[in-house]
């Protein structure tokens, strides 16, 4: 029996990004699928670094056989403290929710 994990995480770069570097969902995620774990990983669409939606027309990747990322609609913001960034939060949450 494989070992299944779902992982969530917003505004982390994502393995699929030009960003060669990757944080710590990122990291748990590669460790993982080392193991031979199944990973999904939960994130927006939107990039919280560049402040622009990921240019990937599919809303899952797969990366490997077992590692996957689900690409959650959330709406855009422009700032970090702005209240179109809590109703992003509550976008993905609720889109999440739809999906689990």
């Amino acid at each position: 029996m494989t070992l299944k994990v779902w992982l969530t995480q917003d505004g982390e770069p994502l393995p699929i990004q030009d960003s060669n570097r990757l944080f710590r969902t990122g990291l748990i995620a590669k460790e993982l699928v080392e193991q031979n774990v199944e990973v999904d990983w939960f994130a927006s669409r939107f990039s919280h670094s560049n402040k622009k939606n990921v240019d990937i027309l599919n809303d899952i990747i797969e990366i490997k056989n077992n590692y996957r990322i689900h690409l959650l609609p959330g709406v855009e913001y422009k700032k970090n403290f702005s209240p179109f960034r809590i109703i992003h939060q509550q976008s993905i949450a609720r889109n999440f929710s739809n999906i689990a």
